[in-house]
């Protein structure tokens, strides 16, 4: 007889699962969806409830520029949603506490006043700007002294004085400190003195460092304004010295790097110094032209002959021998030797005074000016020096500039040339 099964039956277990769980489901969602709906309307209540708070504050009546004093007839009252407003605006009972206060900010009409746009105090003229203890004074420049009009307010220059010693205290025969060192010559001709350095410039012209920092980042470039005049920094004390050096003799401006503090090392500068410049400046040139040509010569591919230093001596050739040879006959070794003695014949060969042929490479010249052959046998009749030592080293076209034999240097003589005239002398250098 079979077995009967029921709904309660193993075999009808999974369908009621199934059943359960979806009606489960149904009834969780109608429950999520009830809750939501009542977080929903609760807070809709909330907002319909909720009213919205105004609070009274002061606003500019105007356009007003940074500098402008807080007085009532530039100021109103307005009622801002508070939820609007920032934390440091100014309501109405606080006005009278910041009555003459300045705006360090420029407003736009209607735009509430907050605190942070305020100060005690702000520059109403260019005296405000200076430190206490300080001046400022106001020199005239030129082209030159102003560098070229590059010099700029928030510039720092040095200041130096062109002078003659003779004129003022020293002609009164009172010796001011630093002179002690000048000759006759320096006493009978203008110098030049440190004055100041340092120094911050406060303007350039009208130009002062706010409005011409305002125009560099309008325009993203410098104002090439033009000006006469810079003001500068400066003590009491400075202001004088100043003064003193603008009516004893010529000013000139150097501009410096805001960030160097080095200074002058020199008291003065007079003519004495400028012609032992020019000695020390020939005595350089020489050392490094001797060097120069103690590296001997370099033969390009082309024949080309050429110092170490890659100046072409123009005229000078190389011969099958290997001797480079002067455009008047002077026969060099590449090594950069001289060799007296030895004459060159119609096909170019080196010949020696005995007659025969020489070949570069197989001569030496010793420490004695002896030209031997490579087994040691001297050859009669030549000798021979480094051209660095040798005066022959002129009559090589192209070295003559490098060889200065005349032993000098050209200078302009002419102070700043205030005439328009400038002498060219001969200054001649002392071995």
């Amino acid at each position: 007889m079979a077995e009967s099964k029921g709904l309660g039956g193993w075999a009808n277990r999974p369908t009621a699962m199934i059943i359960a769980a979806v009606v489960f489901g149904i009834f969780a969602a109608v429950l999520a969806g009830f809750y939501i709906k009542l977080r929903g309307d609760a807070y809709l209540r909330s907002l319909e409830g909720r009213e919205e708070v105004e609070r009274s504050v002061v606003v500019a009546s105007q356009d007003l520029p940074r500098g402008t004093v807080v007085d009532a007839r530039y100021f109103s009252v307005r009622t801002v949603n508070e939820s609007m407003l920032h934390r440091d605006a100014i309501a109405p009972s606080s006005f009278e506490a910041i009555k003459g206060r300045v705006l360090v900010e420029d407003m736009r009409g209607g735009t509430p006043l907050l605190d942070s746009f305020l100060e005690d105090s702000f520059p109403v003229s260019f005296s405000d700007t200076l430190e206490p203890g300080r001046r400022a004074i106001t020199i005239q420049v030129d082209e030159l002294n102003s560098i070229g009009g590059l010099a700029r307010a928030g510039d720092t220059i040095d200041v130096y004085v062109l002078i003659s010693p003779a004129v003022g205290a020293v002609g009164n025969g009172v010796t001011p400190q630093g002179l002690g060192d000048l000759d006759l010559a320096d006493l009978a001709s203008n110098v030049v003195m440190p004055v100041l350095q340092g120094v911050e410039v406060l303007a350039a012209g009208e130009e002062v460092l706010q409005d011409y920092q305002e125009k560099l980042a309008f325009r993203r470039e410098a104002p090439t304004t033009r000006y006469s005049n810079v003001t500068i920094d400066v003590s009491s004390r400075e202001g004088a010295l100043i003064s003193q050096a603008i009516d004893q003799g010529d000013l000139i401006t150097m501009l410096r790097n805001r960030e160097d503090e080095t200074k002058a090392d020199f008291a003065s500068v007079g003519i004495s110094d400028l012609f032992a410049n020019a000695q020390l400046l020939a005595i350089q040139a020489r050392e490094e032209r001797k060097k120069a040509l103690e590296q001997g010569f370099v033969v390009d591919e082309d024949g080309t002959v050429r110092l170490a230093t890659g100046e072409v001596v123009e005229g000078a050739v190389v011969n099958e021998g290997g001797f480079i040879v002067g455009p008047d006959g002077q026969v060099f070794t590449p090594d950069g030797q001289v060799i007296e003695g030895a004459t060159v014949d119609e096909n170019g060969n080196v010949v020696a005074p005995n007659g025969e042929i020489l070949v570069a490479s197989e001569i030496s010249v010793g420490p004695d000016g002896k030209v031997r052959k490579l087994d040691g046998t001297q050859i009669a009749g030549l000798s021979g020096e480094s051209i660095a030592d040798s005066d022959v080293a002129t009559v090589v076209a192209g070295l003559t500039e490098l060889i200065n034999e005349s032993r000098g240097v050209s200078f302009l003589a002419g102070g700043n040339s205030k005439d328009g005239i400038a002498e060219v002398s001969e200054l001649p250098v002392l071995e």
